[in-house]
């Protein structure tokens, strides 16, 4: 039986005298005949001398549980080692012939042992059969930015592929058209080296080929005593101590102690055919024929050198040829919902990319989820409007005020949470944060980190982790969230799950069917934080009003005029025209309401990648731009009365124009009307 590179002895385990034992050794075979009963021992672990068996230097016996167990060791292969030391005399014998193996700088080596320079990682030093080979790594990548490694002699290229191959970890392998140049995937990149082949100590007409193996090998073996005096013994010759040689044109050899030393040219591996290759003058390397480079748009560009003349084109030099691919990009590219096609500049064709949810609430109040599922919702309360129910990061409330009565409300301050910081927006765009009132542009440089700036007509609030909300001053409000918040969410925006059917679903995880009975669900704080007027009939102005109806669908018919036409057939117009309507015939006399549907279906739109530019034709945005004291008229006089001329008559001959006119009694200084006595003193 033979277990690990050891045979043991069965027939004569704990016996004296047997049977008839062979041992067959690399020097010969020894036959014993022994004969009698089992030997026992006293002493565990002791290695015990047995007549006719110890002698044999490659058989051990040991007391082990009072029975001599004796085995026997199996030797190296010395096969290719020309320099087999025979044993020496003197010293006890030896069980297995030995290649003889080097001594550097002091220290001693077998042979096959191959080392680095301490200082410099691509140095390399190999003995075999008592010659040191020093060279140096070549390199070979075989990407166009490797990485360097610390303490590694050459760098890696990240990706463990290869020839259209995929490695895994502690993979090696090796180039089909150079079975010398060994690559290993480590921690997820490849590295690869050239081998240099060490000098080999035997006769040439010994040395032979492997197909598919980098190095050559030596054939057959040779015994030799170990030389005195440090000589060396080399081929076919021996040299003294400190003796130089060359045993071929690429290799300069010095005899130390009995090592031949010897530094050896390595060759970096070559991408040419080998009938290709030019010898180098002064070295034993060859080399391939220099590539041609490129000429492409006036640019020069090196041999297998690659480049991009723009996104969608990718350009390599073959030889002085350049070759071009593009880009195509699919042009019937559709994406799903909830889901954009994004253009990036430094990418050829566009790609899907999941949208930011959007929730909004304008008017008396309707409320557009996340999910797009509408409700209407005229509690007069504090609820909650979003807020994260995982992490606990953020949390947006409302405020709601009664208009006429407690049937008709609109959004009177927005107040939201973002950790431990609080941020109010109040009416006519003020802003406190953790209740101190701050001026625009604001930064907050400390944790959590946002920003609070003017935005057109609107403030902006802007979170770093995906959170942003918009607030028009009035009773618009609108809320935008990154992906990551996809089903964590709840509150009246809904629990953004890409589902509209479950967004009214109560903060008691019933699911509800009317607006009104889910908005309670998320009322806050106690009822004295509510706004409550005397009740009056739950039914619109418009009802028994027929110019107010007339009034309501004049102003709202802007939405369904041609300043909206490009996005009709995307976003449907019909709730946001019926929101209009509502929110229209219950406007208080000093407002003009429509605008809150007109701002919130142009942001529907812009969702869809259809933006409009409504203000400017929009009377109510217009008149909201006006100097106080100021109306916006369709047919307003192009000579307004101001501080210097109200006084004098003259005929104005050009036509109206739509602008903001003073109201009667009022004169325009300084952009803001005034009444004629304040004017200034000339």
């Amino acid at each position: 039986m033979v277990n690990n590179n050891v045979r043991y002895i069965h027939n004569c385990v704990g016996l004296y005298f047997c049977f008839l034992f062979i041992f067959t050794m690399g020097f010969g075979t020894v036959r014993t005949q022994l004969s009698g009963s089992f030997a026992s021992c006293k002493k565990e672990g002791e290695i015990v001398k047995v007549p006719g068996i110890s002698d044999n230097p490659c058989i051990t016996c040991i007391c082990m549980n009072r029975i001599i167990k004796c085995t026997q060791t199996t030797c190296p292969s010395t096969e290719g080692c020309y320099v087999v030391l025979f044993d020496n005399f003197q010293e006890d014998r030896k069980c297995c012939d030995v290649c003889k193996g080097c001594e550097y700088n002091g220290k001693d080596y077998n042979s096959s042992d191959v080392w680095y320079d301490n200082t410099d990682p691509c140095l390399q030093y190999t003995c075999q059969a008592s010659v040191v080979t020093q060279s140096r790594v070549q390199c070979y990548t075989p990407c166009y930015n490797p990485v360097p490694v610390p303490g590694q002699c050459c760098p890696s290229c990240e990706g463990c592929y290869f020839d259209g191959r995929r490695f895994n970890d502690g993979d090696s392998f090796s180039l089909s058209t150079d079975p010398c140049v060994q690559c290993s995937c480590q921690e997820g990149s490849v590295s690869c080296t050239k081998q240099t082949c060490p000098l080999l100590n035997c006769p040439k007409e010994f040395v032979y080929n492997v197909s598919g193996v980098c190095c050559p090998k030596c054939k057959g073996e040779r015994k030799i005593f170990n030389l005195p005096g440090g000589r060396c013994f080399f081929q076919k010759k021996i040299y003294n101590e400190g003796r130089l040689f060359k045993p071929d044109k690429c290799t300069r050899c010095e005899c130390k102690a009995g090592t031949s030393i010897c530094e050896r040219e390595s060759c970096p591996h070559l991408s040419c055919a080998e009938d290709l290759q030019l010898p180098v003058s002064g070295s034993c390397c060859k080399k391939c024929p220099e590539k041609k480079q490129c000429i492409h748009n006036g640019l020069f560009y090196m041999h297998e050198q690659q480049w991009k003349p723009d996104t969608c084109t990718t350009c390599d030099c073959d030889n002085g040829l350049t070759h071009c691919q593009t880009q195509h990009c699919d042009n019937t590219l559709w994406c799903p919902q909830g889901f954009t096609l994004q253009f990036d500049d430094s990418e050829c064709c566009p790609t899907c990319v999941e949208t930011r949810a959007v929730c909004t609430v304008y008017g008396d109040p309707h409320y557009r989820t996340f999910d797009g599922r509408m409700f209407n919702f005229q509690g007069p309360c504090k609820y909650i409007l979003a807020e994260d129910n995982f992490e606990k990061s953020f949390s947006v409330r409302v405020r709601n005020d009664a208009r006429t009565s407690s049937s008709y409300t609109w959004t009177k301050m927005i107040v939201i949470f973002l950790q431990n910081v609080r941020i109010n927006l109040h009416q006519n765009l003020r802003v406190k944060v953790n209740r101190e009132g701050v001026k625009l542009p604001y930064k907050h440089n400390e944790i959590p980190s946002f920003t609070i700036e003017h935005s057109g007509h609107m403030v902006v609030l802007n979170w770093s982790r995906g959170l942003t909300v918009t607030w028009d001053g009035d009773s618009f409000v609108e809320i935008s969230v990154s992906s990551k918040y996809k089903r964590k969410l709840s509150g009246l925006c809904g629990n953004f799950n890409g589902l509209g059917f479950d967004d009214l679903t109560g903060k008691d995880g019933r699911l509800y069917f009317t607006g009104e009975e889910f908005g309670e669900t998320w009322r806050y704080g106690s009822r004295s934080a509510c706004v409550i007027k005397p009740d009056v009939p739950a039914e619109s102005q418009c009802t028994n009003n027929t110019i107010a109806s007339l009034r309501a669908k004049k102003e709202c018919s802007f939405l369904l005029g041609s300043v909206f036409h490009r996005c009709k057939r995307t976003v449907d117009v019909r709730p946001y025209y019926s929101s209009c309507i509502t929110d229209t015939c219950e406007c208080p006399s000093n407002k003009r309401c429509e605008c809150e549907s007109f701002r919130a279906y142009a942001r529907a739109c812009a969702q869809e990648g259809i933006h409009i530019n409504w203000e400017p034709v929009a009377p109510c945005a217009a008149e909201s731009k006006c100097p106080v004291g100021a109306k916006f008229k369709k047919c307003a006089t192009p000579c307004p009365k101001t501080c210097d001329n109200y006084n004098k008559i003259e005929p104005c001959l050009k036509p109206c124009i739509q602008a903001c006119q003073c109201r009667s009694g009022l004169v325009l200084h300084e952009n803001t009307c005034i009444p004629p006595n304040n004017c200034p003193r000339r």
